[in-house]
Parts: C-alpha cells; structure tokens; sequence
C-alpha cells in the first residue's frame, strides 16, 4: 500500500510518501512562492516517483515536474515548464512501467490556451511534446 500527498504549507510544496519499506517527506522551498500549489504525485510498480506543481509569480506561472528517489525523497531530477508572461499548470502526471514520465497541463499563449504534454526518460530528457491548440 503505498500513501503520498501533496499540500501546500508556509510557502512549501511538500510531499508526503509512505509505505510498508520507506517514509519520507520533500518540502519544495527554494523559488516557491504562497502561490505554489502540488498537483499531482505518481509511482510506477518499480518505485519512479514523480511529483508536479505550479508555483506562481507575478504574471508568470511554471510547471514544476521532479523525479525523487523513492527511497529517501532526494531530487533525481527537476525540470521547469513556462511561458514567460503567460499562465501554464500541470493537471496531471503518469509514469509508465520503463520510467517514461508523462505530464500534461495547459501553457498560455497570444492565442490562449493550449493543451501540452510532455513525456520525459527516466534521466529527465525530454522524449517528445505534444501540443494541441
């Protein structure tokens, strides 16, 4: 049985995750503002484990995705989405049972919205985007 969760508290993203083998917890603090909010957490039966969130300042919002160890919570990986000006959010994440990761939120533009995912390997390189208007 495997427990995570993702809240906001004093302007830190923290994640939760707990099972019978490992406990631990991941506070998001650096960059973050009282705007930041978790979105979603992921795990795939070979223990990847992604988290997302969104972290706002000023007019400008950023997807952040991360891979943790799944063991101590540590960073594998961070990689930051955003549209300079616009509003993007993550709206969920999946890991596949390789460590592909798969985010898909919406990114502002000139011409509003649009729908993007994007799939990362297990080392953090983008594999593809897609984005759909």
């Amino acid at each position: 049985l495997l427990l995570m969760t993702a809240v906001l508290a004093a302007q830190a993203v923290s994640i939760h995750a707990a099972t019978d083998l490992f406990e631990w917890r991941h506070d998001y603090v650096s960059g973050l503002t009282p705007n930041s909010r978790g979105v979603d957490v992921a795990m795939n039966d070979n223990g990847d484990l992604v988290s997302i969130a969104y972290t706002t300042s000023g007019s400008d919002e950023k997807w952040l995705v991360t891979r943790h160890d799944n063991i101590t919570g540590g960073v594998v990986w961070q990689k930051t989405v955003g549209v300079t000006g616009h509003d993007c959010r993550p709206v969920a994440v999946a890991v596949n049972w390789s460590g592909v990761v798969y985010v898909t939120g919406y990114v502002g533009g000139p011409n509003g919205r649009d729908i993007r995912t994007i799939a990362y390997n297990r080392q953090g390189q983008d594999y593809w985007t897609h984005t759909f208007n």
